[in-house]
């Protein structure tokens, strides 16, 4: 765990013994880092799993060959995530708020000044530098995002 004061990374076990002194040990979520003692909420399980997932998928995925970053894909493309590759977890809280998960479909509108890209009938804004972390493979005519953005242009 990363303390989100002072950037101190700790496992949850030495920061419960820093809390050992308080009578509310037992009954307290909260995670008290051995080096600032700023109370943070543990992070969630699926994040945690979510992590030990990717860990897993960058050790054993090489990249396909139809694989390419989202800030490589042509304008107006359509194209399903196919993973994200974060180097820390605000990337990767960034882009779960966003929904731009495995397997998720999504079509290219604009690259600058931003990216722009549509999921569904939301349309998201993002940076160069979290475009970049996610990897996405084009799909096919006639898939499901690509009905939903037809039907729109056609009104």
């Amino acid at each position: 765990m990363k303390c989100t004061l002072c950037g101190f990374e700790f496992s949850e076990e030495s920061a419960h013994a820093a809390c050992g002194g308080c009578g509310f040990v037992n009954g307290c979520e909260l995670v008290k880092c051995p080096r600032c003692d700023f109370e943070n909420a543990p992070e969630p399980k699926w994040i945690k799993k979510l992590f030990l997932k990717q860990e897993k998928q960058k050790n054993q995925k090489s990249l396909q060959e139809s694989d390419l970053r989202l800030d490589e894909l042509e304008i107006n493309k359509k194209a399903r995530v196919s993973f994200v590759q974060m180097g820390n977890r605000s990337t990767l809280q960034k882009i779960i708020a966003i929904g731009a998960l495995p397997n998720t479909e999504l079509v290219l509108l604009q690259k600058f000044p931003s990216f722009v890209f549509q999921i569904g009938f939301s349309q998201f804004s993002i940076d160069r530098e979290l475009a970049s972390c996610i990897y996405v493979s084009p799909v096919e005519n006639g898939s499901q995002s690509e009905k939903l953005f037809s039907r729109e242009n056609e009104k």
